[in-house]
């Protein structure tokens, strides 16, 4: 029963994507620079925020080896509206650790993204799924949002915390798309399925989610 619902949840999602996708200029390169700039910089944020001070990066500093000799100074004016200061250090770091072990070449191996500072799973799977095309799911707390609802999945962990959540989420990947499908649960974390007020009527997965179908799936609590 949950092999049919999980192809049927899948299809919907796909399809709806193709006509309500939202379109960044992230999502059509696989330049795993420019994707690693995008993802480090839509960790906690809103993308409206995160559009021009991603612009602004790229056209700046529009390789790695230039992004590593950056001003800390400038970079922290850049993602300064972004609330996260820190995260100029993040870039910064992290470029000049690409530049210096592994010769201006993002990894493809997660363990090694991974010892990059700064990259946790969430970036380290972002990197290696849009630019490398590597079956591996994205889990936030967006994603952990759907899966809660849809599939009535619960959990007392931060979605990055979560191994049995990683595992779910993997599980539900499919084989092929996979790429197409990350995206779409972002998208529709962001314009159907919200935290406060989901718009239940609108979903695509409405006819298979566990909260629509048995209770009214509200504004979700917060975890202490």
């Amino acid at each position: 029963m949950m092999d049919k619902k999980r192809k049927e949840v899948t299809r919907c999602l796909l399809k709806w994507f193709i006509k309500y996708r939202r379109k960044f200029p992230w999502r059509r390169t696989k330049d795993s620079y420019r994707i690693f700039i995008a993802e480090s910089l839509l960790q906690k944020t809103n993308v409206e925020k995160v559009y021009p001070a991603y612009l602004i990066i790229i056209k700046k500093y529009p390789n790695i080896d230039d992004l590593a000799e950056a001003r800390i100074g400038e970079l922290r004016k850049i993602v300064a509206p972004l609330g996260l200061i820190k995260r100029a250090k993040f870039l910064k770091k992290g470029a000049r650790e690409i530049v210096g072990r592994f010769r201006g070449k993002f990894p493809k191996d997660k363990r090694e993204l991974k010892s990059i500072i700064g990259v946790g799973d969430y970036l380290a799977h972002a990197i290696l799924c849009f630019a490398y095309g590597e079956r591996l799911p994205l889990v936030d707390t967006n994603v952990a949002r759907v899966y809660q609802r849809i599939y009535n999945f619960k959990s007392s962990k931060l979605p990055y915390a979560d191994k049995k959540l990683w595992k779910f989420s993997e599980d539900l990947l499919p084989l092929k798309n996979f790429k197409e499908y990350n995206l779409a649960l972002l998208d529709l974390s962001a314009l159907i399925c919200l935290p406060q007020r989901p718009l239940c009527k609108k979903c695509p997965c409405a006819a298979y989610c566990f909260s629509f179908r048995h209770a009214a799936p509200g504004p979700l609590k917060k975890k202490p």
